[in-house]
């Protein structure tokens, strides 16, 4: 099994600007192809960087979806907490934040992968 834990963050503005533009590319990547269909070379390509710079930052392709998935989320969760921020009650910022189609939200929610609900071959949740 591959490794899927990163590799300690940059210390240099420059390397974390490296870093996002590999978390980048691998959004677009593996939004087109998919997990299975996306390789490295396609990612560091997309992200503009040399192949081997790719391992000064993920070990695997594994990890930097663990670490794409896992900035995703929190992204997600900010978004839905500014979104209900201005909302009086727990039950009202509940129904603001957990419906998709409330315009306030919906602003707020990156549209990042296709809508259809095909995800690598399986359907989104």
């Amino acid at each position: 099994m591959a490794d899927t834990q990163s590799l300690p963050m940059p210390r240099t503005s420059r390397g974390l600007r490296t870093r996002q533009r590999l978390l980048d590319a691998a959004e677009q990547v593996f939004g087109r192809d998919r997990f299975h269909g996306a390789s490295i070379v396609d990612i560091t390509r997309e992200a503009g960087v040399a192949q081997g710079t790719f391992y000064l930052y993920f070990p695997s392709k594994e990890a930097l979806f663990v670490e794409l998935v896992r900035t995703m989320g929190h992204d997600m969760r900010r978004r839905l907490h500014e979104a209900a921020a201005g909302v009086a009650d727990r039950a009202q910022a509940e129904v603001t934040g957990g419906d998709a189609d409330e315009p306030q939200l919906a602003a707020h929610i990156p549209r990042r992968f296709p809508r259809n609900g095909a995800v690598g071959g399986h359907h989104q949740v």
